[in-house]
């Protein structure tokens, strides 16, 4: 009981991307000026690297670019995509509901529609996934990626749903590395935790017609 009270004591991160102006989904136009705190391990202790996701969005997509400063991204990018990649967790307005997304510093993109029917978990991949554009240098690997609305499970939001539940996770799957989440989930497997969502804001969604 102790335990799963000062669990739920540890604050839930959010992040809100202001209206800055319509990219029309081409990330080299993308200006992103929000930042999120640092990740840290699913335990929630602090990480051995330095990594943070930035946000943007404007009226039909939303834009992330993940940042860490690490070398081993570069040193396991021949492991498999579930053993080294970064995956988003985006919740539509029925939280057990979520798009989920992985990406490789390979460029390998995965993406899955997971909604949960009659208390069912049912899970269906995308045949085209969002593209990515990742880059690994000996300093570290950042990845960008423009995610359309209309992916986001239970409808596009708008004026009246304008946030969402959402969480980032840094697998590290290899000898010695420990995964890492934007909100601490203090468990391994990272579904069916709706209780440790952060939020996204959507600004340009928040605007009157």
């Amino acid at each position: 009981y102790e335990e799963r009270e000062r669990n739920r004591s540890v604050p839930l991160p959010w992040i809100a991307a202001p209206d800055e102006g319509d990219y029309g989904g081409d990330l080299s136009k993308v200006r992103y000026s929000r930042t999120s705190a640092p990740f840290r391990t699913l335990d929630n202790e602090p990480a051995d690297v330095d990594a943070r996701m930035k946000m943007a969005a404007d009226r039909k997509y939303v834009y992330f670019r993940y940042e860490e400063k690490d070398m081993t991204a570069r040193a396991h990018v021949g492991m498999d995509l579930w053993s080294n990649s970064l995956e988003l967790h985006l919740h539509g307005a029925k939280r057990s509901d979520l798009l989920q997304i992985a990406i490789a510093p390979s460029g390998e993109v995965k993406a899955f529609s997971s909604v949960v029917e009659a208390g069912v978990r049912r899970r269906d991949g995308f045949a085209n996934p969002p593209k990515a554009r990742s880059v690994v240098t000996d300093e570290g690997w950042s990845v960008e990626i423009a995610i359309p609305y209309s992916m986001l499970p239970g409808g596009i939001p708008g004026p009246h749903f304008d946030r969402i539940g959402a969480n980032f996770f840094r697998t590290r799957g290899w000898p010695g590395g420990r995964a890492l989440a934007w909100s601490p989930i203090f468990k391994k497997a990272y579904l069916d935790v709706e209780d440790r969502l952060g939020c996204l804001a959507f600004c340009a969604l928040s605007r009157k017609k």
